[in-house]
């Protein structure tokens, strides 16, 4: 088995787009000690935007105002932050020498890929490590994939990310993926596996990832109770309890529950993310999962009709929500004979 393998816990960045980051301080100091405590490899921090809130979010503007949420032991190679192309000035990054983080990871869309691979490259001089992080990653052709691990290679980051944004990565489908990117990137690179649990595959996609026949470094992204958008992502403490159990890993599980019981239990009965149909149908359909939300919830249209609505959107707006199109689509066919008939 390759024991190569570590968890990068993305609770305070990718749990914020279920409480729109709004953790409190006493909640983002202790998460971070404890995942710290517990021997989670890497914690991703907040968002580096330019969009900042005040110190009870993890929307940050500077590395150092993360100085407040640090114990005097932590360890900084640990810390992440991620940042969007075109949402952070990168000139305001201090040089990598500072006492709060070493590594970023960038996230970009497809249409972004030459100012990712840019951003990347002024991170890389100021001395950071680097992820880079497609989104939608399912959407790439395979010719596109392979012109982007050519760039990449280039680069030579710490890091490459499969991040399924959708959710609709299976067996065959991530054995593909990874099987590409594995054959392709300079052996120096981690690979990272970032899941949806939208068809509730995000645990057997991590077991399968595990078991590639892949000889290098790899890291799997995971959240508190799964906290994210949407149907959320991969448990931090169930990957954590199952890397100890066939990883001989030493993770602190018991740790990680009692921070459930202090904090995060309260936020899923707030904010319930977790398994729902409208985000199903979207990862079936390979959609933006905000198509499915807008359908059900702000149109209040039902899953039956929602799917055939759904299966009308050209490949090309997959992406991206575009709440025209959606719009336009709910006003020719939200009618009883369209359901009957397709």
């Amino acid at each position: 088995m390759n024991k190569r393998v570590q968890i990068l816990d993305c609770t305070l960045r990718d749990g914020g787009y279920a409480n729109n980051w709004t953790f409190g301080q006493n909640c983002i100091f202790e998460t971070i000690d404890v995942l710290d405590n517990s021997k989670i490899d890497f914690i991703e921090c907040g968002f580096l935007t330019n969009n900042i809130k005040d110190s009870n979010h993890t929307l940050f503007n500077d590395v150092s105002k993360l100085a407040p949420y640090l114990s005097k032991n932590f360890d900084i190679k640990k810390a992440v932050f991620m940042l969007k192309v075109s949402d952070y000035d990168i000139s305001l990054l201090p040089e990598v020498k500072n006492k709060y983080c070493s590594i970023i990871r960038v996230i970009f869309k497809k249409y972004q890929i030459k100012d990712a691979i840019k951003s990347a490259q002024e991170l890389i001089n100021k001395g950071y490590k680097i992820f880079l992080n497609p989104t939608f990653i399912t959407l790439y052709t395979e010719d596109e994939i392979k012109t982007l691990l050519n760039e990449v290679n280039k680069l030579r980051p710490f890091g490459f990310s499969l991040v399924d944004s959708i959710g609709s990565l299976d067996k065959v489908s991530l054995n593909k993926l990874v099987n590409l990117a594995d054959n392709r990137l300079d052996e120096s690179i981690s690979l990272c596996l970032h899941t949806h649990n939208s068809l509730q595959l995000s645990m057997a996609n991590a077991q399968e990832f595990l078991n590639s026949n892949i000889n290098r470094n790899i890291i799997l992204d995971s959240s508190l109770y799964g906290m994210g958008r949407g149907a959320g992502n991969l448990q931090t403490e169930v990957i954590a309890d199952y890397l100890n159990t066939n990883y001989s890993k030493k993770y602190d599980v018991q740790a990680l529950y009692r921070l459930l019981d202090k904090y995060y239990y309260d936020f899923y009965e707030s904010c319930k993310w977790g398994f729902s149909l409208k985000y199903y149908l979207c990862a079936k359909l390979g959609l933006h999962t905000d198509y499915g939300y807008y359908l059900v919830k702000k149109c209040n249209i039902n899953h039956s009709r929602a799917s055939k609505i759904l299966s009308l959107i050209p490949r090309e707006k997959r992406e991206i929500f575009d709440k025209k199109l959606i719009q336009e689509l709910v006003e020719k066919y939200s009618n009883e004979d369209f359901i009957l008939t397709k």
